[in-house]
């Protein structure tokens, strides 16, 4: 083995090393508070939506299909919020490199 050949296998070890310190970093602090609301709300938001769901709000008169799209889009949403909102939760405990991003549209 050249040194050069040592010196990049030292390099790649240290890198590792240096990955492996900072995934031991604990989430603490106001990041907890924030990724446990963030979670709780949520879920809450899904949950209370579908339970306070009723088809009659959606009657303006103009026929089944507005009822059926009204319904089905806010049920998208419903669900569309839920998910970015575990997902963002999911992305900073995971220490993903869009975690940010994702708190930041949410």
């Amino acid at each position: 083995m050249t040194e050069f050949e040592e010196k990049k296998e030292e390099k790649k070890e240290e890198d590792d090393d240096a990955k492996r310190d900072s995934r031991n970093a604990k989430i603490h602090g106001w990041l907890t508070f924030f990724l446990i609301s963030l979670g709780l709300g949520a879920t809450l938001t899904v949950i209370l939506g579908f339970v306070n769901f009723s088809l009659s709000n959606y009657d303006l008169g103009l026929g089944d299909w507005l009822i059926t799209t009204g319904a089905a889009c806010d049920a998208i949403l419903l669900l569309g919020i839920g998910f970015l909102g575990m997902y963002t939760t999911i992305a900073f405990i995971r220490y993903k490199p869009n975690a940010v991003a994702l708190a930041k549209a949410y």
